[in-house]
């Protein structure tokens, strides 16, 4: 049926009944069909007259809106990722021990904290 409706600009579903030999109905259902891929767009709103559209053309209209889904998606999950990155990263240097991050470095006892005093402030000097 599209074979049909392809080699004509417009079409009408009686024309497109009498040519194939279905009954309306049949040719109505396929209409109907090629009308929810964008294959064949109703002209008037009478029903009966459609123009024919391309493939390419078609399938550019109904994927345009998931096309857009897509990219929305895509970036939010680049943001996603990148607001993940700086968490692993502290977590990372939280988990790697006391050694290698000094500010997570538990003191215990007098002596123990004076001799950190004291190491941070030659650091400093």
């Amino acid at each position: 049926m599209y074979s049909l409706a392809a080699c004509q600009k417009e079409v009408r579903l009686s024309s497109l009944s009498e040519s194939l030999g279905w009954h309306r109905e049949r040719t109505a259902a396929a209409v109907e069909k090629l009308c929810r891929y964008n294959l064949l767009v109703p002209v008037q709103q009478d029903g009966e007259t459609f123009s024919v559209s391309t493939p390419r053309h078609a399938a550019s209209r109904l994927l345009a809106p998931l096309d857009r889904q897509i990219e929305s998606l895509e970036r939010e999950a680049f943001q996603l990722r990148a607001d993940f990155a700086k968490y692993q990263v502290a977590y990372a240097e939280a988990v790697t021990g006391s050694d290698r991050n000094p500010e997570f470095l538990t003191l215990v006892g007098h002596d123990a904290i004076n001799a950190e005093l004291e190491r941070a402030a030659a650091q400093c000097q």
